[in-house]
């Protein structure tokens, strides 16, 4: 991953880094097709493991199991080839004297990783729990077998990230 410019900028600290992928709400995922380049939003469920040398993040995502992201997603699979994604926290405007000079705090992480679609229905039913308590915590809902048979699950184990933060002070 290229180095990044603003150095002073750089969000370094796993801790930091779990807080950004923690209170980010939307993920965005960007991959080509056939018809050019396409980015997608979604609501996101993860998993941390900080337990390794090299902490694994795992995000995971739910899908109708047609259309285009779906199409685009199973073709990156199948030639072996990342995506990009995104997430950040809006904080606030940051004014200036002249138009220029006006900005945004925000807190925010991009990268790369694979993506994989979950078909084991242990492990699809894991990524629906993830994703559930991410989006809506303290929500008491089944999931129905019927329900989890026709959603499709995927999972982007992270390769690369870069966290970047402007504080509005």
């Amino acid at each position: 991953m290229r180095a990044m410019r603003r150095k002073n900028r750089a969000v370094t600290q796993l801790d930091d880094l779990h807080a950004i992928v923690s209170e980010a709400r939307i993920l965005r995922i960007a991959v080509h097709d056939e018809d050019g380049l396409y980015i997608v939003p979604l609501d996101y469920g993860f998993d941390w493991d900080i337990s390794k040398e090299q902490p694994q993040l795992s995000f995971w995502m739910h899908s109708a199991s047609e259309g285009r992201k779906v199409d685009a997603f199973r073709a990156h699979t199948a030639r072996n080839e990342a995506v990009a994604f995104e997430l950040d926290i809006d904080e606030e405007i940051i004014s200036g004297k002249f138009a220029c000079a006006y900005s945004r705090a925000y807190r925010s992480i991009i990268g790369s990783g694979m993506i994989v679609e979950v078909t084991d229905e242990a492990e699809k039913l894991h990524g629906l729990q993830q994703l559930m308590e991410h989006v809506a915590p303290n929500a008491d809902v089944p999931m129905t077998g019927g329900a989890l048979a026709r959603v499709s699950v995927w999972r982007l184990d992270v390769q690369t990230m870069s966290g970047k933060a402007r504080s509005a002070s």
